[in-house]
């Protein structure tokens, strides 16, 4: 999954980018998971469902209209996507997240110092001096997510010669290396567990590879290939 984040401060046009590039996005034909980031509580208090809810550790309020999932405690990014298929991710908030490419929504270019971590595509709102393309039309900034978005897995392995994953997203944006480079996104050894991919560093990876090779070369009859192997539980 590919993902792009919107980030700014408060009454700067996020949610409204947000949905009017999730709209776009889905005219095309893609698929999108939106994922926004609060300070506050997402549930009234007071209501049955939200009792009904509250009194476990995880839990579900079903309608006719709408299904809504509930964990107690806070979620990481990283696994609120392991939740989701879909093509892209469009990220409100979440400043300090560093693995994916970021819009940034300005009230005033004053703004952009504390906002800007390297991974800026375009900025929307104001700053026509910030080195980063000023964005005002919805199908130009979906063109330029399709083109440009991806999302790494903060594993910080540093197979692809970068000390961090953050450092990777950097030299992506600048156009210096590409998502390819990520020996996690792009690995020789894939183990998925209920049908969604398990990140693995390099070593993992080369650790399960060569057990599994070794076993299997033991065996009478087991010619070298592509091997795939289901575990049930």
């Amino acid at each position: 999954m590919k993902a792009i984040g919107i980030v700014g401060y408060k009454n700067s046009g996020k949610t409204d980018l947000a949905v009017s590039l999730c709209r776009e996005l889905r005219s095309r034909g893609h698929s999108v998971v939106t994922i926004k980031h609060s300070h506050s509580r997402l549930m009234p208090e007071d209501v049955d469902s939200t009792k009904m809810v509250e009194c476990s550790e995880q839990g579900a309020a079903i309608s006719d209209p709408e299904t809504l999932l509930s964990f107690r405690g806070g979620m990481s990014l990283e696994e609120a996507l392991t939740h989701f298929k879909a093509d892209i991710a469009i990220v409100e908030g979440f400043k300090d997240e560093k693995t994916y490419p970021k819009i940034v929504c300005l009230r005033d270019e004053a703004e952009a110092k504390n906002l800007f971590d390297g991974l800026q595509l375009c900025v929307v709102g104001s700053g026509e001096d910030l080195a980063v393309p000023l964005l005002a039309d919805i199908k130009e900034i979906a063109d330029l997510v399709l083109r440009k978005a991806f999302k790494l897995p903060n594993v910080n392995c540093g197979a692809c010669g970068s000390g961090t994953c953050y450092e990777l997203a950097q030299a992506i944006v600048r156009g210096d290396q590409t998502d390819e480079d990520c020996a996690v996104l792009h690995p020789q050894t894939i183990v998925k567990i209920d049908g969604q991919i398990v990140p693995l560093n390099p070593f993992a990876s080369n650790m399960i590879r060569s057990t599994i090779s070794g076993m299997l070369s033991s065996l009478k009859g087991v010619r070298k290939g592509s091997v795939e192997i289901s575990i049930s539980e």
